[in-house]
C-alpha cells in the first residue's frame, strides 16, 4: 500500500510541476534560459 501511495504522490507532482514549467517557460523563457 506505500509504495503505490509514493507513486501516486510522484506523478501527480511531477504532472503539477510540468504544467506549471510549460506555462512558466511559456510566459518567460528567459526564466528557465
Amino acid at each position: 500500500m506505500a509504495k503505490p501511495a509514493t507513486l501516486q504522490i510522484k506523478l501527480v507532482s511531477t504532472a503539477d510541476t510540468g504544467y506549471f514549467y510549460v506555462t512558466k517557460r511559456t510566459h518567460a523563457p528567459s526564466l528557465k534560459a
